[in-house]
């Protein structure tokens, strides 16, 4: 904070840093209730600088990140309902939305740093949880635990705090019976290296480590490898490293700098240290 900055300023940046804090907590009430609709209505600028990113990459501008978010994911659970419908009619004219997963992230590591001009601010977390599904169409409950990375930035827009980016980096998405990830990690890494062959690991317990996500990717701008999952090999990332003092948001202080698509090699450096 620069020292000459007038009282009304650093109060206005102090409020902004419980701000992002407090979005961010019901942001993770709205995910764990399967309301997106209701987060990117009241919680998000609608302005075409907004993105949002996942592993898989980045979508950008209000039509990509409503679709990503809030679009696909309301067809999912439509669809998803009319099966269950189909076998349980009974089911009928219930609430749709409570067939989707229920992502219940903790918020831990939370680093929070408002701009030197009181116009943005930035923040990370470390969420562990879990993603439990009381129903789906084959009868069974499904669910995972997961360790994810959170970044996000923040504009005072309109009088008050929205979200503007923010990033996703999934470490982790296993379903609850998979049965050891840890273990299925190492033998990945022993057949990537040539030291075993898939027919020496059918008669172990090995499991194919599950994929990140569960969807197939959205229509996004920038496809890119954002974030690498856990491996052995995993390298160290700043995908959504902790914010620095900053004096305003630019390319080098956002979880959502622009990058060419056609060329993500020139920016590798942003997803590693």
């Amino acid at each position: 904070m620069e020292i000459n900055s007038s009282l009304s300023l650093r109060i206005h940046r102090a409020n902004g840093a419980v701000e992002a804090e407090q979005l961010h907590a019901l942001h993770q009430y709205y995910i764990a209730n399967a309301r997106a609709r209701e987060e990117f209505t009241t919680m998000w600028s609608m302005s075409d600088q907004v993105a949002w990113g996942f592993n898989w990459g980045r979508t950008r501008g209000w039509r990509e990140v409503w679709w990503s978010n809030v679009g696909r994911m309301d067809l999912s659970v439509c669809e998803g309902f009319r099966e269950v419908v189909e076998r349980w009619p009974e089911a009928g004219g219930r609430e749709p939305r409570g067939l989707g997963f229920y992502e219940m992230n903790e918020l831990n590591s939370g680093v929070v740093e408002a701009s030197e001009d009181g116009e943005t601010v930035r923040a990370s977390w470390l969420c562990h949880g879990y993603a439990p599904m009381s129903l789906s169409a084959s009868g069974k409950r499904d669910g995972a635990f997961t360790v994810e990375r959170y970044g996000a930035d923040f504009i005072f827009e309109d009088g008050r705090w929205k979200y503007l980016h923010e990033m996703v980096a999934s470490d982790m998405h296993v379903p609850f019976d998979h049965k050891n990830w840890g273990r299925g990690a190492y033998l990945s890494a022993l057949l990537l290296a040539g030291e075993v062959t898939e027919e020496e690991l059918e008669n172990t317990d090995y499991q194919t480590p599950p994929p990140v996500g569960g969807m197939a990717p959205p229509p996004r701008s920038e496809p890119f490898a954002a974030h690498e999952t856990y491996s052995l090999a995993q390298p160290a990332q700043k995908s959504c490293a902790a914010p620095e003092a900053y004096s305003h948001l630019d390319d080098k202080n956002t979880y959502a700098p622009y990058m060419d698509p056609t060329d993500f090699a020139q920016h590798s450096d942003w997803l590693q240290w």
